[in-house]
């Protein structure tokens, strides 16, 4: 009787594991970023006037983010996709 309870437990355990695992996994290959969601949060997508002479571009009134210049021609923004993910 103990042995059956035993095994109840450990696959349930093993059920919850797994389950988890996959719902991990699910999340973890969905994009943070779907088109149009922009729009949907009724920001401007104008930006606020920039500080002149600094290494940050405001994005927002509380978010900046940090760059720098090498040669010469326009800016460009690269965003990567975060630790390890491309």
């Amino acid at each position: 009787m103990k042995r059956k309870m035993l095994l109840i437990i450990a696959g349930v355990i093993l059920l919850v594991i797994v389950a988890a695992g996959g719902g991990f996994w699910y999340m973890s290959t969905q994009p943070l970023y779907k088109p149009g969601m922009v729009r949907e949060m009724g920001t401007s997508l104008m930006p606020p006037a920039q500080p002149m002479d600094t290494e940050k571009w405001l994005v927002e009134p509380n978010i900046e983010l940090a760059h720098f210049a090498v040669g010469e021609g326009r800016n460009v923004l690269i965003i990567h996709g975060g630790p390890g993910q491309p």
